[in-house]
């Protein structure tokens, strides 16, 4: 607490004398454009203090008379005022070409809430007028809050068509790994083959069908708890690469770019690489020790790098702690993108343990494989010529044999 409270003394004190130095080359400046001029330093900042609140008054007197000259008819005005009104309307158009439908839009609106509200102001404003012009506002603030969901709806669909591809390339790697094993033992298989299994026995091809939807839902999760993390690292890595100069600027000793390309154009591996860095390098050595101790905390975090050097600085007045397991550099994106789908697959762990209603995902899956099911069994009945009847006689017998449904 001492030390915090000693450097914020010493940064009060830097920055008292800094504002000092700035005021005395300001003085200076003063005196030297004063005695140009021919003046005390006094009278001279009252002529530039004058002469800024003149071209204040004469840019507001001219914005009135440009806005008094845009709302007069042509044959109403002089050569002189057509010429600046048309000069006047040639910059509108010019700044309305520039911008974007958003900033036409907002302008817009912008206008409307002030007619409105000069309207609201006098007593005998037109009523229609007014509940016209909140019709308008109301409809342009309706298509602005429509187009900022655009970009987060475009994504949203971008990222579900792309799992579903994944998804299907995968059924498709499924299917060509498993074609020659048992029916039982396979991930996936055809419609034809799973018409035939059905077939040929009915309750194993039912459990193999619970099975599969099962592994499909468990797949697609995985597959979105690996497309979020890949999101959170991503931004990660983003927010810690923007920490990296300032970092550099202070510790240039861990900014090992190019000492890395170097002992690279020298034939030595990733290996030899990391080896030679940590034996040569002190502050990347314990940078590294900090981060193996505790890869959540600096990895996952937003600041970490800046978490990390403060630590090391920390240790830098001490004595060197022991070596400890060190990671490689090479490895620092893969990390990050691990640790984040661990913590997701965590946090989805602790809801499934707490929600009662995460049964619910087996209902649904068993419930779809009984619909699934029953549009097969039409198309089996079909196929065999046997009649929904009969079958339901060989289910009911057979719902009698010990064993023949998987109880015993």
């Amino acid at each position: 607490m001492e030390n915090k409270m000693a450097k914020q003394t010493v940064e009060e004190i830097a920055k008292a004398k800094q504002a000092e130095i700035d005021k005395a080359n300001k003085d200076k400046a003063v005196k030297e454009a004063a005695a140009k001029a021919g003046t005390s330093p006094e009278e001279y900042l009252k002529a530039k203090e004058a002469e800024k609140v003149k071209k204040r008054e004469d840019a507001e007197a001219q914005a009135q008379k440009d806005a008094e000259l845009m709302t007069t008819a042509d044959d109403k005005l002089d050569e002189k005022g057509k010429k600046r009104k048309q000069e006047l309307v040639k910059a509108k158009e010019e700044r309305e070409k520039s911008r974007t439908p958003q900033e036409k839009m907002e302008i817009r609106i912008n206008e409307l809430h002030g007619q409105i509200k000069d309207l609201k102001r006098d007593k005998d404003a037109d009523q229609g007028k007014i509940q016209e012009l909140e019709g308008k506002l109301t409809t342009l603030e309706a298509e602005r809050e429509e187009e900022r969901n655009k970009p987060k709806e475009e994504a949203i669909k971008a990222e579900k068509d792309e799992l579903k591809k994944a998804e299907h390339a995968r059924i498709q790697k499924y299917l060509e790994e498993d074609k020659e094993k048992p029916r039982t033992e396979r991930r996936e298989m055809t419609t034809e083959e799973l018409d035939s299994f059905l077939s040929d026995d009915y309750a194993g091809a039912q459990e193999w069908l619970i099975e599969r939807s099962q592994r499909r839902v468990s797949e697609r999760k995985n597959d979105k708890i690996n497309k979020d993390a890949d999101k959170t690292a991503k931004a990660i890595i983003e927010h810690h690469d923007k920490l990296m100069p300032s970092i550099y600027k202070k510790h240039p000793e861990l900014n090992i770019v190019a000492r890395q390309k170097e002992l690279a154009e020298q034939g030595k591996s990733q290996t030899e690489i990391g080896e030679i860095l940590i034996k040569e390098n002190e502050k990347l050595r314990i940078t590294k020790e900090i981060i193996a101790e505790n890869p959540n905390k600096y990895l996952l975090s937003k600041n970490g790098p800046t978490l990390v050097v403060e630590e090391m600085e920390k240790r830098l007045g001490k004595k060197a702690a022991p070596k400890k397991d060190k990671e490689s550099d090479e490895d620092r994106e893969a990390r990050i993108r691990e640790e984040a789908a661990e913590a997701e697959r965590q946090r989805l762990a602790n809801i499934d343990e707490e929600n009662i209603d995460s049964s619910r995902e087996g209902v649904d899956t068993f419930v779809k494989v009984k619909s699934e099911l029953a549009e097969r069994e039409s198309k089996i009945l079909e196929k065999v010529g046997m009649s929904k009847k009969r079958l339901a006689e060989l289910k009911a017998r057979r719902s009698h044999i010990k064993g023949a449904n998987g109880t015993s």
